[in-house]
């Protein structure tokens, strides 16, 4: 259900609602509180509404994509690698 702004065009009270699309629009509140214009069924006016636009970061990736994975030293991996394997053959006799 997307989420729709609404301000009240006697009072100016503004508000947000997680609705349905075909649902009418809300009353206003404040003006229901007050007891004006009670003999009106006093609805709100939907606010036009943009959604907020990607940020491009670098060439062409979104702010919210994954940092680019590091790469590893091959020569470095490897020692780690020989030295994990003799701890292990020692361990091992």
């Amino acid at each position: 259900m997307p989420i729709y702004e609404y301000y009240c065009t006697k009072c100016g009270h503004e508000e947000e609602l997680l609705q349905p699309m075909n649902a009418d629009p809300p009353t206003c509140k404040i003006c229901v509180e007050l007891k004006e214009h009670a003999t009106l069924k006093h609805l709100m006016q939907r606010k036009l509404s943009s959604i907020a636009p990607p940020i491009f970061k670098g060439s062409g990736f979104y702010t919210t994509d994954y940092k680019k994975k590091t790469k590893i030293n091959l020569k470095k991996y490897i020692h780690i690698c020989q030295i994990f394997y003799q701890k292990y053959v020692n361990n091992k006799n």
